[in-house]
């Protein structure tokens, strides 16, 4: 597996991918060690089917986004950290 393969963008957090769950502990934590002030996010990566493409763009506005506009970063609470997941 060379370096710039997707799974090690994967594995160094550049792409975030998984169930919502997952996702919303990457961003938590993503959040709380930078506080960005903007987040982007991509609803298609590769070739995948249309239903699923609009599946994915319905749970980032239905429960990823929701999550996340709720959540404040360690850096301005001084709360720990939140994990990233195995």
């Amino acid at each position: 597996m060379s370096e710039g393969s997707y799974e090690a963008a994967i594995r160094a957090g550049l792409i975030v991918t998984g169930s919502p769950r997952t996702i919303i502990q990457k961003f938590k934590h993503i959040i709380d060690r930078t506080d960005p002030g903007y987040l982007t996010f991509w609803a298609r990566e590769g070739k995948k089917p249309h239903e699923a493409t609009m599946r994915g763009i319905e749970l980032l506005g239905k429960e990823i986004i929701p999550a996340l506009r709720e959540h404040q970063s360690a850096l301005v609470t001084g709360k720990e950290v939140t994990p990233w997941p195995q």
